[in-house]
């Protein structure tokens, strides 16, 4: 096939002015790939024609950075496989695309093409769309519903074969049935990385509790409540005596030969049997939690026993994970990811082959700061916010330099309060709350948030770090039973895990999230008069743990420059003064600026003429910081034997702080006026 040709052809799907600001030598690369996997479906289609033995199915990963245009040569693609004027030759495609308003966007456009020439099937319009499947050449599909296929679940050949006709009318009403045309297996193209994992955590406790698969699906009219109950306690009778008695850390059959003889033991096989059969449940998750702790109920093996200790709870839990196959579904794949380098070793292990595309970015114009602070989950969650209000503070000094040009991405858990102080301008709120159309934007949801491609600077309020639960998956998944997952407690910081092998997934799922943040922003526009554009991230985090040479230099950007940037990028590191460990006067200077606002702006719902305030009432009922005098009055508590030197510090400002008493006549530290 003469690719140079098909490519002008792809080309003439565009506008002009997206024909203007392509970049002409990474569309021709990415066409090639794409090209050269349709090569590979045709010459197995033709090699079944003549009844010859078949090539085997490919699975390649495609490795062209974000900004490349990788949407757009898809798009080119799609179009050009639906406008082919053989209709016997046509090409049917499965595609998965993660963002639903994307799925949308390509939908709507390749149907305005041609009429009927796309199906996106999501959970809004599945029970009524999917018995249709097989009549569309395009059909876009979420994420989740691919693992359930490869996993087995679901009607696969609807979703494999497209049933060609001449017209798809007659399946809505149409006059008749027209001629079937041809039935072909379609090509798989998936839109970012794939999961791979197919897991769940069993535990006693309140977090992943093992009874809840079984309340959210087994159901039987005829039970009692206490034959019910009976097999819930079996459960947990089970969990119990494998997390106390196995001393290794994989797990054996959790129902012995004896316990299979028992009424109940029977009685809940026969409950799981029924809901595999039926399958009659929304909530799919749960779903295919059952099966595994069916699996883990009778083999050995199958899961591997976490003995956790953190600073709130310590335990152990059984964790169960597979990789899922993707090849079972038994289509050709391609799959379009910018940061498959950092997750390579997932895509050697599934068995994928790289298909390289040159990346043309100039990475000399980014610059990554980081601003050193500790933002642990533990350092996030203590009550005093300190670090939040910290990395605020640090977002309005440069919002002074970028104005509104500047997008912050917090955690989801910190959105609201970044919002309480007062970091996002009011023309960004609306990326922070949840649309019929899209998702809110957080530090782990930024796929297909093409807004950000506007804006040269973004301050990531803490590294895209999951739960360690969500690695340790990924790594029993991969490496089995022998993988260590025990944290590295040898006082080296480089490392998270003892295991280098899970360190390594842990490392790589990092840097891709990391990654694909970055180039969200203006990074991503490679046009050729914007190559020059300063780009600046921020990132708040300190991975130093009390190592004295980490508090000076760390390496997490360095390598990741060195890694994926091809060393072009300047990391800079700023450390940022948490404000709870603020020296004393600076922090007292802190409050009583603060305070002094407050009651300016305040002054008539304390009374005419201020006199004096309970510390702890300052901030109350208005729309600043309400917890500002419980922070003040936990600072003064922690420095009560300095009040002389804090008052020093209040006087310029007209106050002082002594120790009177509350409406309750209890001790309670006062602020008095001094005007």
């Amino acid at each position: 096939m003469n690719h140079e040709n098909i490519i002008k052809q792809l080309f003439a799907y565009l506008d002009t002015e997206r024909q203007r600001n392509l970049h002409m030598e990474a569309f021709k690369e990415i066409s090639n790939v794409f090209l050269g996997f349709h090569d590979e479906y045709k010459t197995q289609r033709m090699q079944f024609l003549n009844d010859e033995k078949q090539n085997e199915r490919v699975s390649w990963v495609c490795d062209a950075s974000m900004g490349h245009g990788k949407s757009t040569v898809l798009e080119c693609f799609l179009k050009w496989l639906i406008d082919e004027s053989n209709p016997r030759q046509r090409v049917p495609v499965l595609l998965v695309i993660r963002e639903k308003l994307e799925a949308e966007k390509l939908a709507h456009k390749l149907n305005e093409f041609r009429h009927n020439s796309c199906l996106k099937l999501d959970a809004d319009n599945r029970e009524t769309m999917e018995k249709y499947i097989s009549l569309y050449q395009i059909v876009i599909i979420t994420h989740s519903r691919l693992d359930n296929l490869a996993l087995g679940m679901g009607k696969k050949r609807i979703y494999k074969v497209w049933e060609q006709y001449e017209s798809i009318d007659w399946a809505f009403g149409g006059l008749k049935e027209p001629k079937l045309i041809n039935k072909s297996h379609r090509l798989l193209i998936v839109d970012e990385k794939p999961s791979f994992v197919n897991s769940a955590t069993f535990d006693v406790g309140k977090a992943n509790n093992c009874l809840k698969w079984f309340d959210s699906i087994i159901k039987d009219d005829d039970a009692d409540p206490v034959s019910m109950q009976s097999i819930r306690t079996y459960i947990m009778l089970l969990m119990l005596e494998q997390l106390e008695k196995n001393p290794t850390t994989v797990t054996t059959a959790l129902a012995s030969r004896l316990d299979k003889q028992t009424d109940r033991h029977k009685r809940l096989t026969s409950l799981i049997g029924k809901a595999l059969k039926d399958r009659k449940m929304s909530d799919l998750s749960e779903f295919k939690t059952m099966k595994l702790f069916s699996k883990l109920l009778r083999k050995d093996g199958i899961g591997r026993i976490d003995r956790y200790k953190d600073k709130s709870r310590i335990g152990m839990k059984i964790i169960v994970s597979e990789k899922i196959d993707y090849s079972k579904i038994g289509l050709n794949m391609l799959v379009l990811d910018g940061t498959c380098h950092a997750n390579k070793i997932q895509y050697a292990l599934s068995n994928f082959k790289l298909k390289h595309v040159k990346n043309f970015n100039n990475y000399g114009r980014l610059k990554l700061h980081q601003r050193g602070i500790k933002t642990s989950a533990n350092a996030r969650t203590k009550e005093s916010e300190s670090v939040q209000e910290t990395i605020a503070n640090d977002i309005k000094k440069l919002r002074l330099l970028y104005g509104d040009q500047m997008f912050v991405i917090p955690l989801d858990s910190d959105i609201e309060k970044y919002r309480k102080f007062d970091v996002y301008p009011e023309s960004h709120f609306k990326y922070y709350v949840d649309s019929k159309q899209s998702k809110k934007i957080h530090l782990m949801n930024t796929i297909g948030k093409n807004y950000l491609l506007h804006y040269k600077s973004l301050y990531l309020t803490s590294l895209p770090r999951m739960h360690p639960d969500f690695y340790k998956e990924i790594g029993i998944a991969f490496y089995g039973g022998d993988l260590n997952l025990e944290f590295n407690e040898d006082n080296n910081a480089l490392k998270w895990f003892a295991d280098h092998r899970l360190d390594e997934i842990y490392n790589g799922m990092i840097y891709s999230e990391l990654l694909q943040i970055i180039h969200r922003s203006s990074l991503r526009v490679i046009e050729p008069s914007r190559l020059k554009d300063e780009i600046n991230i921020y990132i708040a985090f300190d991975d130093s743990n009390g190592n004295d040479v980490l508090e000076f230099i760390q390496p997490f950007l360095y390598n990741m420059n060195s890694l994926y940037l091809f060393k072009h990028a300047e990391v800079k590191r700023m450390n940022l003064n948490n404000i709870i460990n603020y020296g004393v006067r600076d922090g007292a200077e802190e409050f009583i600026k603060k305070s002094d606002e407050w009651i300016k702006n305040n002054i008539s719902t304390i009374r005419e003429s201020f006199r004096k305030i309970l510390v702890s009432e300052i901030g109350k009922k208005s729309d600043g910081d309400d917890r500002l005098g419980e922070k003040f009055r936990k600072f003064i508590q922690r420095h009560k034997d300095k009040l002389d030197e804090l008052n020093e510090v209040f006087k310029p400002y007209g106050y002082q702080v002594e120790m009177g008493k509350n409406k309750k006549d209890r001790p309670a530290y006062v602020l008095y006026s001094l005007k």
